[in-house]
């Protein structure tokens, strides 16, 4: 008599879903072992991998349990059954705790500030916080300035001002320009002070471009909100951020001023 294969089993799939659940224990583990290193964050891109294989396997777990409600095969039904009351919890409960984890642990973050300390004697600035928030009627967070003026340096050709965020690692910049330039595009670049490693750069230069033009001469830009992920809360290291602009018309690109500032990492 010739054997099924295993994955024709009626077994088979709920134990591997089962299975799918009991691989993502150890990825706990060794973050929580690891207490802040940057492996922990591909651990997290494997943890999310194993919930969308396992969300597969549900789908096709219950396929296969109509298929044997209409072959009225009993044994695979009830048994199948029993299992996907395992599976399926467990899929949850670990599910959820994972999700928390990442999240909300201080040990799930990089520890990019950690190996960047802020060199004895260095010069930077600090991002202010002029900035607070309110619910307004509706119930909405909605900024509201401290300040009624942006106070602009009467010997200062370009100025840069970096605001805090609503959350560490998020911040708002405003730039003043006090030549005429031609249409184009302002952005920040950032890099790590020290060693002069690009921060997020594909996300700050998309979110933090604006578009100038002649009429902006003498003028402060709005604020704009980027966000740095390379660290996380109230591990502090330096910054350098910088301001460029492209011009549309010649096709060039200059960079108009930087600043060094104390900043920290967004946990996302």
């Amino acid at each position: 008599m010739k054997n099924n294969p295993l994955y024709k089993e009626w077994w088979f799939w709920p134990a591997l879903l089962i299975a799918l659940q009991l691989l993502q224990l150890p990825i706990i583990g060794y973050s929580s072992f690891k207490n802040g290193s940057s492996v922990v964050h591909w651990l997290g891109y494997c943890s999310d991998i194993l919930i969308v294989l396992s969300i597969l396997l549900i789908v096709v777990n219950v396929i296969l349990w109509i298929c044997y409600i209409v072959k009225k095969r009993k044994l695979a039904i009830w048994g199948h059954l029993a299992m996907m009351l395992v599976a399926i919890p467990l899929f949850v409960f670990i599910t959820l705790f994972i999700g928390v984890w990442f999240m909300f642990s201080s040990d799930a973050g990089d520890d990019f500030g950690k190996r960047h300390p802020i060199p004895a004697g260095a010069i930077y600035e600090k991002p202010i916080r002029d900035t607070i928030y309110v619910l307004d009627e509706n119930g909405s967070l909605v900024t509201q300035n401290k300040l009624s003026d942006r106070v602009i340096p009467s010997d200062s050709s370009t100025w840069l001002q970096i605001r805090d965020g609503f959350q560490g690692g998020i911040y708002e910049y405003c730039f003043y320009i006090s030549e005429a330039l031609n249409v184009g595009e302002i952005w920040l670049e950032c890099y790590e002070a020290s060693k002069n490693k690009p921060l997020s750069a594909k996300r700050i230069r998309k979110e933090s471009a604006q578009k100038v033009g002649p009429e902006d001469r003498e003028k402060t830009t709005d604020p704009v909100e980027f966000k740095i992920s390379e660290g996380v809360w109230g591990d502090y290291y330096l910054a350098r951020i910088e301001v460029w602009y492209a011009d549309s018309i010649s096709h060039t690109s200059r960079k108009l001023t930087e600043k060094t500032y104390r900043v920290e990492g967004w946990n996302r």
